[in-house]
């Protein structure tokens, strides 16, 4: 709903310019309260035009994302860091490849990958996705912390070192 609040401020950009310029704003008695002139501020800066821009073509991969993992059509674990990787691929592709426009935006999402969504439970849902096959072997397509973290998930949940190493020899013939 945000976004689409946004979108429309952005869609309506010069009607709120010329609202906030206007004699009749000038003469509101809102226009006159702190709060009133910050409005006005606020919806004449270009930071702020610049940003409604911006919120959808970060915001938009990212919610998708969301909705996918609070959807209850099909398990979403497996899918999570391929639609992580489909979200900045499109945030990518909105800004053109213009790496300025949206590093700072990926050093975010990359802190919070790191310290709240990438768990082991996670990377080993992926890595077994029949779906998505993976073969056992260390391939450019798969990031070595997906490994780190399917093993170690299999390390919590099994307790007996043999059957750990079973595991490992029968994930070849998965």
């Amino acid at each position: 709903m945000t976004f689409l609040t946004l979108y429309s401020f952005y869609l309506q950009k010069k009607n709120l310019r010329k609202l906030v310029l206007s004699n009749e704003w000038k003469d509101n008695k809102y226009a006159k309260k702190v709060a009133g002139k910050e409005t006005a501020k606020v919806l004449i800066s270009p930071s702020f035009l610049n940003d409604l821009v911006r919120a959808p073509k970060v915001g938009g991969p990212l919610i998708r994302v969301l909705r996918m993992m609070d959807g209850e059509r099909k398990p979403p674990m497996g899918y999570f860091y391929k639609a992580m990787d489909r979200a900045k691929e499109s945030i990518v592709a909105s800004f053109e490849g213009v790496v300025r426009k949206y590093e700072k935006v990926f050093k975010i999402i990359d802190a919070r990958w790191e310290n709240q969504l990438h768990r082991p439970l996670h990377a080993a849902g992926h890595l077994l996705n029949p779906r998505l096959f993976y073969k056992n072997t260390r391939d450019e397509t798969l990031d070595s912390k997906v490994w780190i973290g399917y093993h170690g998930c299999i390390e919590k949940f099994v307790p007996n070192s043999a059957t750990i190493d079973q595991i490992g020899e029968e994930f070849g013939r998965y």
